[in-house]
């Protein structure tokens, strides 16, 4: 896995629907997974009728060759627990794993 600093990331994000719409990309930061995978993270501020609603884009791309692109935007709450649980369970694999793995 590697990190990707704010020149490489991309100018636009996609809605569910495979839109692209324009997203706040100097705090969005990247990691690219061993199978090629990058999943972005940026801040993103919907705007609606009701105001602007504050939201954390993950934007999930293809692997290696592929296709397929997984999109979600958490609430500033949804994306603190997924936080959690992705730390959670990084600890529980390294358990797993067991020492030097």
């Amino acid at each position: 896995m590697t990190t990707a600093g704010p020149q490489d990331q991309p100018s636009h994000h996609f809605d569910p629907a495979g839109r692209p719409y324009a997203a706040a990309t100097a705090a969005a930061a990247a990691v690219v997974t061993a199978c090629g995978r990058r999943i972005a993270v940026a801040p993103l501020c919907i705007g609606a009728a009701g105001g602007p609603f504050a939201r954390v884009a993950l934007d999930v791309g293809p692997e290696r060759g592929g296709a397929s692109r997984a999109w979600a935007g958490l609430s500033p709450q949804e994306a603190r627990g997924l936080a959690f649980l992705l730390l959670e369970q990084a600890a529980r694999a390294e358990q797993l794993a067991g020492p030097g793995a």
